[in-house]
Order: structure tokens, then C-alpha cells, then sequence
């Protein structure tokens, strides 16, 4: 929630300033540390359902690389 507000605050000070803003969330970054993949893979290989916050819930993956560079580009 706090990622969210802070988003919102970001596109709110856009209009209200000379600066502009942007925000850039990557979502689940493959393979780095904090990423939910490692504990979906324990979880499989244990036979277990995957955990998941709200099963409505759309989960989007990036690597590494393509989270680079879409932050290098938004800058």
C-alpha cells in the first residue's frame, strides 16, 4: 500500500510543479533477491498450492535485464 501511495502522491505533484514526475514499479523481478519465484518453486517441488495475496491477484514477471532497462528508459 505504502508503494501505492507514494505512486499516487508522485502523479499528484505532476501539474502542481515545474518538475516532473514519474514512477516506475518493475513487479516481480526474476531471479533477485525478494522475488516470490523461489518460494513458488520450494512450493511445487513440495506439492503444495501456490501462496498468493488474493487469488484475483495478477502477478506480472520481468528479468533483470528488461527491468534495467525499462527504468534506464523511463529516466
Amino acid at each position: 500500500m505504502t508503494k501505492a501511495i507514494g505512486e499516487k502522491l508522485s502523479i499528484y505533484a505532476n501539474g502542481r510543479s515545474a518538475t516532473k514526475f514519474a514512477c516506475f514499479r518493475s513487479g516481480n523481478v526474476l531471479e533477485t533477491t525478494g522475488s516470490v519465484v523461489p518460494l513458488f518453486k520450494q512450493q511445487l517441488k513440495e506439492g503444495r498450492d501456490l501462496s498468493v495475496t488474493d487469488p484475483g491477484m495478477t502477478r506480472f514477471f520481468i528479468t533483470l535485464e528488461d527491468a534495467v532497462q525499462a527504468l534506464l528508459t523511463s529516466m
